[in-house]
């Protein structure tokens, strides 16, 4: 009996051991550059279950001294076997030279049971370095201003240009006097093309994406990809903030920062998270839900553009 219980001990332990966990890849692609050149920072967060969810830092703001965030070069999800891995590049740059030290990073992993797996990085050393100028080399003195060779043809080609010009010119002018005095019939103004308002522009694109029929077909990834689309081109449009390019993290973080989208941060949030789920997670939302989040989506782009504000025209 005790070997039995022993032997199914070391076999749970073993399967364990086995099982995948998140694990974050943290590095540069060198530790010395010259003066306003570009680094690249490499992360590569894997082994995220599939019904997990990753919360990744905001970069912009914790890489604000030393080495300077530039922008993020490459963002990639990669699917496997049950689960996905994250790889992002990151740009940094600096303007003075020195040591600087690239700060630890924390890295949030949510499973669906609610556990959470934070993952920390090592700070990393970067050395920046002056351009060395030589100053062995003697100065020369700047040279004087040679005179132009002058060239009769030429000026004559130009006056010949100009004459054939003046000619051109006055055929036109009569031609037009004519045109002018004329006989025209009477035609009626077009009417200007009305613009398009913000709302009746984006309300437009979410009857276009319920006539897809995405619900009724189980298509929910497609679905959500859709309307976190349409719900970040119009807080781009409307609140000119980059919405697309953020991540969900940062775009509510910046929310915050402005009033009326901080009155709807917790239906923003609620659809966005939804379509992460969706679209990396590939978790199944249902037809009462992916409805519930249409209409949030709706009531927020009407309630926020009753100011008027126009879309370019259609």
């Amino acid at each position: 009996m005790i070997c039995a219980g022993a032997l199914l001990w070391l076999q749970a332990l073993t399967a364990r051991c086995q099982t995948e966990v998140p694990e974050l890849q943290y590095s540069i692609d060198t530790g010395n550059i010259l003066i306003g050149d570009l680094v690249t920072l490499q992360v590569t967060l894997s082994n995220i279950p599939d019904n997990a969810l990753a919360v990744l830092p905001d970069y912009e703001s914790v890489l604000r001294t030393g080495a300077e965030f530039v922008n993020i070069i490459a963002s990639d999800t990669i699917s496997g076997p049950g689960s996905y891995s994250i790889r992002q590049q990151i740009g940094l740059s600096a303007y003075e030279a020195g040591t600087y030290w690239i700060p630890a990073m924390e890295f949030q992993v949510q499973e669906a049971n609610g556990t959470w797996t934070v993952l920390r990085s090592d700070s990393i050393r970067l050395t920046v370095a002056t351009v060395e100028v030589d100053t062995t080399q003697a100065i020369k003195d700047i040279k004087d201003i040679i005179p132009a060779t002058s060239s009769y043809w030429l000026q004559y080609a130009i006056a010949a240009l100009l004459l054939v010009l003046a000619a051109a010119i006055a055929v036109w002018k009569r031609k037009m006097l004519r045109n002018l005095f004329r006989k025209q019939p009477v035609t009626a103004a077009p009417s200007p093309a009305r613009r398009q308002t913000l709302s009746e522009k984006y309300q437009g694109a979410l009857l276009r994406l319920r006539e897809r029929n995405y619900i009724e077909a189980g298509l929910y990834k497609e679905y959500y990809s859709e309307l976190s689309d349409i719900l970040r081109s119009y807080i781009s449009e409307k609140f000119e903030l980059p919405a697309p390019e953020l991540t969900t993290q940062e775009l509510l973080k910046r929310s915050k920062r402005i009033a009326i989208l901080k009155r709807y941060r917790s239906d923003i949030k609620t659809v966005l998270m939804m379509a992460d789920m969706a679209k990396f997670a590939k978790a199944q939302a249902n037809e009462a839900s992916a409805s519930t989040d249409m209409k949030l989506v709706a009531d927020f782009i009407q309630s926020t553009s009753k100011n008027g504000s126009a879309a370019s025209d259609v």
